[in-house]
Parts: structure tokens; C-alpha cells; sequence
């Protein structure tokens, strides 16, 4: 991993509280969060030059807004894991319940719903050990700010697609014990990759 890249890394934990990283609405995704590009994909950098508005909830005289964190590339990204780490980031901490959400779009299957019980300004990590996701298969996982329990219509709704990838037993069993984000790359797992470097990174 190349100095610069570790930079352009650092530079955008380090911004992740602002409000830069929302995006504008997309019909068959919902709202789309900012992007990381990790290295052998479309770029290095992150992708925060398709923000052009940003969802707002009210909060006691301030607004809060929040980004879905994913590597930037055309393609769904890639994970060998069955239960990944979900990223997301908030300008602040909000007071309003946050929900996180995982379909199985395909079999139109709802896994699981989950209120968020500690969410903080900033990155946030959402695990679920339970989780049992298919290799081969494509997965919708989506953020979603409730601003007023009586007006669901005000809900802040974001989402973003992950497949888990059919990889041999003994390549698992490598990944699995593996801590050099570049092995992710190799095979191109992506979203392996990425919190691999998030999880590395001094800034959390």
C-alpha cells in the first residue's frame, strides 16, 4: 500500500463528520452514500464528486446528514465474508432512532431489521455475528434516520448493495487469518479491503 494512498485514506476519516459525502437520490437504491475507492479499482481516491445535496433531519437547530461508507467501482462490491462489517458515517450524533436494514432483494427476504442503539458522530461499525450470507449472492443493506416516528415520509433512507463472493475453503481459511489489506485486493474483494484499512487506520 503506497504512502499515498494511506494519505488519501487518513484525509478522509478525518473529514468524515462534515457534510460532504451525501448524495442525491437514486430510484432503484435509494439514497447513495460516499465511496472509497481501495487500490486495484477505478480509482485511489474517495468519490465524493457526484455529492450535489444532501439529506437533512432537524436537530435541535442544527441538520445532520450521513454517508454509507463502499469502494468505488462500477461493479457490486465483493466480500468472502458471511457476516461483513456495515460502515457509515454521521455529522452528528443524532437523537432520533437509527435503523439498519439487510434484504435479500432477489428472494424479495428481509434478514434483518435492528435499531441501533449506539450511533455516534462520525464513523460507525455495525456487526452481526448471527449472519449467514450466501457466497454467490447480492445483498441490500441501507441506513435509516426515523426524524419523526409520526411522519415516516421524513424518514432519511440510504442503501448500498454487497455480494459475497464463492471462494475455495483454503482461500478462506487464508483470509481468515489475514491482516495485510493487500491480500484483499489480490483477489479482488474489495470490500474486504476496505475495512481492512478502516480497521487499521489510527484515526478510529
Amino acid at each position: 500500500m503506497s504512502v499515498q494512498i494511506t494519505t488519501f485514506l487518513l484525509a478522509f476519516l478525518l473529514a468524515i463528520p462534515t457534510n460532504l459525502f451525501a448524495e442525491k437520490s437514486d430510484k432503484s437504491e435509494g439514497t447513495r452514500g460516499g465511496a472509497y475507492s481501495p487500490s486495484n479499482q477505478e480509482s485511489s481516491t474517495p468519490d465524493s464528486s457526484s455529492a450535489s445535496s444532501r439529506a437533512e433531519c432537524p436537530l435541535e437547530e442544527k441538520t445532520i446528514s450521513f454517508t454509507l461508507l463502499k469502494p468505488k467501482t462500477s461493479a457490486v462490491p465483493l466480500s468472502f465474508r458471511s457476516a461483513p462489517t456495515f460502515w457509515f458515517s454521521l455529522s452528528e450524533r443524532p437523537s432520533q432512532p437509527v435503523v439498519f436494514s439487510l434484504v435479500n432483494p432477489r428472494a424479495r427476504e428481509t434478514i434483518i431489521i435492528r435499531e441501533l442503539n449506539s450511533v455516534k458522530k462520525g464513523l460507525n461499525q455495525v456487526e452481526f455475528p448471527e449472519l449467514n450470507l450466501e457466497p454467490g449472492k447480492e445483498y441490500r443493506w441501507s441506513i435509516t434516520l426515523i426524524c419523526d416516528r409520526n411522519r415516516r415520509d421524513l424518514d432519511i433512507y440510504k442503501d448500498a448493495l454487497l455480494k459475497i463472493a464463492k471462494i475455495s475453503p483454503q482461500l478462506e481459511t487464508q483470509l481468515n487469518k489475514n491482516t495485510d489489506c493487500d491480500l484483499f485486493a489480490k483477489y479482488k474483494l474489495n470490500y474486504d479491503e476496505m475495512t481492512c484499512l478502516l480497521l487499521s487506520s489510527s484515526t478510529l
